[in-house]
């Protein structure tokens, strides 16, 4: 009996997009000529990549000649005799032309096509030829990328040209609109003599990644064109408390926690929708807290002596590049109450601000000894999950979403993986890479008992479980440096006093209790700059902090390894 093949799972990716941006103009021995671009979603050029290129007219046409656009290098080809398809490469700009030996005064349309790659969709784009109107091309002046919301009203300039070089001037009186990705309207006008439009942006869009679209609408005769390009919008974060007159805040308690509520606004006046804020007493951290739809609600908790004023200095922390940190914030704070002053403060102590901000306890999935029960007076951890949102059968196979187990957000870019172990390791059977939206499909699969499902992502911490049933599911994941912060907290509770505290231990308490073990002292400095720092916390950074670890008894470090083997990576 022949045996039957063993039977595997394609690996599935989830691909980004494409598009083509091509228009028309006569060219020399009265032939047409095609020029374009090929560019991914975010707008980078696609070079050595091949696009087939046909045409569609009332009348027969002669096959196509191919020629190089000046200063192109990319190769031409054809394909077989009887078929009326050509294909062109584009050049290390993305950029291709063809030319047809179609009568210039023949309506034709021109279709362009590109097949895609593993990575990325395929597109297509349709050029209509009309001889009896002119065809013009758009762009600006220069090509933004960045629009800084600050410096309102911006200034943005589009201009019109024919696409045809050998007109004697631009194209005069063609009313231009400009709108973003939500098709808000930006502004209007008409082009000058020179074919060009000034636009003032007074409100271009809230910060973020966008689009600003030019277009003209046409008319009989000039075609139709427009124009995208891809920009981030930045903003300036400015700090306001509003319970402090004068600069000064209430009088209060400091060892006990003092709450006050920050606002951060941009510029324009919008609530900021994410980073968070800071506060420091002499140089120390007090306080941190998440910004939610422009508002954060502190909690400073320190020592200081009963009748003094303390300097609270807030500052906000961006964790998306459009959001630009302005002025630090610095409010006076009488002291009503406290014991002697101390040099290091005890932060996220209240309601465990602190730990609720940058402390994700990532789940024990596979794991040889459950997960102890957390101490009554631990702040509520945020578990790395996987739920199924939407049960399926097998056709359907698993598709959702990966997002940050903290703030939902989207985790593009994450590795799924279902895996089958053997004596020789694992053997995966199929693959995803999430989109910028953190989407994922992963089909034709055959799971077995005993098959895992691996997420993995550059900044967050690696999930592994048994595959979960069929369906819509989502994939939550915990930031490494906040999985980090959580293995700290585990290792000062298994210490003991001085190095636990409630509601947590922090690394700055931890390095004033261990001022006679020096080198627990580096290690909890270097674990506080890690997970309070502006630098990424990938695995390399996650794996020489554990490596440096002092042992969670001076008498053993057994402990310690086993507890840091069961965490997820």
């Amino acid at each position: 009996m022949t045996p039957r093949p063993a039977r595997t799972a394609p690996h599935v990716r989830v691909r980004g997009t494409a598009h083509i941006e091509a228009h028309a103009a006569p060219a020399d021995g009265g032939k047409l000529r095609f020029e374009g671009t090929l560019a991914d979603d975010a707008n980078v050029p696609l070079e050595e990549e091949t696009i087939s290129v046909s045409l569609s007219a009332d009348e027969p046409h002669p096959a196509f000649d191919l020629e190089r656009c000046p200063r192109l290098t990319g190769h031409d080809g054809r394909g077989d005799s009887s078929d009326p398809v050509t294909f062109t490469r584009t050049d290390d700009g993305g950029r291709f032309c063809v030319v047809t030996t179609l009568p210039v005064r023949q309506k034709c349309v021109a279709h362009f096509a590109w097949r895609g790659t593993h990575l990325l969709e395929g597109t297509k784009e349709d050029v209509h030829v009309d001889p009896w109107v002119a065809s013009i091309e758009l762009r600006f002046d220069p090509e933004p990328t960045r629009l800084f919301l600050d410096r309102e009203p911006l200034g943005l300039d589009a201009v019109a040209s024919f696409t045809d070089r050998s007109a004697p001037s631009s194209p005069p009186n063609l009313a231009l609109t400009l709108t973003n990705e939500l098709g808000a309207e930006l502004g209007h006008g008409t082009t000058n003599a020179s074919g060009r439009v000034h636009f003032d942006l007074l409100r271009p869009g809230p910060p973020g990644e966008g689009e600003l679209r030019v277009a003209f609408a046409g008319n009989a005769s000039t075609a139709s064109a427009s124009h995208v390009a891809h920009v981030e919008r930045h903003a300036r974060v400015s700090l306001h408390a509003p319970g402090a007159e004068g600069g000064t805040l209430p009088p209060g308690t400091s060892d006990q926690g003092i709450s006050v509520v920050v606002v951060a606004r941009t510029s324009s006046g919008d609530p900021v929708r994410s980073g968070s804020v800071e506060a420091e007493v002499g140089g120390n951290p007090v306080g941190a807290a998440t910004v939610e739809n422009g508002t954060a609600k502190l909690v400073l908790t320190f020592s200081a002596e009963e009748g003094t004023v303390s300097e609270v200095r807030i500052r906000y922390d961006a964790n998306a590049p459009w959001y630009e940190p302005g002025d630090d914030v610095v409010l006076r704070l009488p002291i009503v109450s406290g014991g002697h002053w101390r040099a290091v403060p005890l932060v996220a102590a209240g309601l465990g601000v602190v730990a609720w901000l940058l402390l994700g306890r990532t789940a024990r999935t596979v794991s040889a000894r459950p997960l102890p029960s957390p101490p009554k007076h631990a702040s509520t951890a945020i578990h790395a999950t996987i739920t199924v949102r939407a049960p399926g059968n097998a056709a359907a196979g698993w598709a959702g979403q990966v997002v940050d187990a903290h703030d939902a957000t989207a985790v593009g870019g994450a590795e799924i993986t279902i895996s089958r172990p053997g004596s020789r390791g694992d053997d995966p059977l199929a693959r995803a890479t999430a989109n910028e939206a953190g989407r994922f499909e992963i089909r034709n699969v055959d799971p077995r008992t005993g098959d895992q499902l691996t997420v993995s992502s550059r900044l967050h911490a690696t999930l592994r479980q048994d595959v979960p049933a069929f369906g819509e599911i989502e994939i939550a994941l915990v930031l490494r440096r906040r999985a980090l912060l959580d293995r700290f907290v585990a290792w000062a509770r298994k210490r003991g006093a001085p190095f636990d505290a409630a509601p947590e231990p922090t690394p700055a308490q931890v390095a004033l209790a261990t001022a006679r073990d020096p080198r627990a002292a580096r290690w909890a400095r270097k674990i506080e700059r890690a997970v309070f720092g502006p630098e990424e916390v990938d695995a390399h950074v996650e794996s020489e902090l554990e490596g440096e670890a002092p042992p969670p008894s001076p008498e053993s470090s057994e402990g310690l390894e086993q507890d840091l083997d069961d965490t997820p990576r």
